[in-house]
């Protein structure tokens, strides 16, 4: 919950954006804050192999997106709109990577699934970061965060509690 202390804050609509061929459930805005990717494409979507994208996260810079899907996760080049190489498997669950976020500097990235992990991946190795999953969940694992310094991981447990993991030096 957040609260705030002003009273007024202007709600105005901006814009709708149509065309989605199913629900959309995942949006986010570029850092520049010139792109948004969402979780059903409009437009000119990015192609792949025909899977449907759970939720898309941009990196810090703005020059990759990561968008998660079935048991794999495809970084895509946002100025070519091509993928960056083969996807990122290694999850075991088959029923979809639910979140993915890049580590405040870039270089980790964590996902969530229904599966009992997170993995942890090196970006630029496109690896896991120690070869298996660090983090063990018993209720699978909806949404993933970084700390603003990229030293801690925070995920919601599937009941009432939020954990904290160190994932730094």
């Amino acid at each position: 919950m957040i609260s705030s202390s002003s009273s007024s804050i202007d709600t105005t609509s901006l814009a709708t954006f149509t065309g989605h061929s199913s629900t959309v459930r995942s949006v986010v805005f570029s850092p520049d804050g010139k792109t948004l990717a969402s979780r059903q494409p409009i437009g000119e979507p990015l192609t792949g192999d025909g899977y449907a994208v759970l939720n898309v996260a941009f990196s810090p810079d703005g020059k990759t997106l990561a968008s998660s899907r079935s048991n794999m996760i495809q970084l895509w080049d946002v100025a070519s709109r091509q993928p960056l190489g083969k996807p990122l498997i290694g999850v075991k669950d088959t029923l979809g990577v639910l979140n993915v976020a890049f580590s405040p500097d870039g270089k980790m990235l964590a996902s969530a699934d229904w599966s009992e992990t997170i993995p942890l991946w090196d970006v630029a190795r496109r690896l896991p970061v120690v070869g298996q999953p660090l983090i063990k969940n018993t209720s699978g694992v909806h949404s993933v965060a970084f700390s603003p310094d990229g030293k801690t991981l925070a995920f919601p447990t599937g009941e009432k509690d939020i954990k904290l993991w160190k994932v730094g030096n």
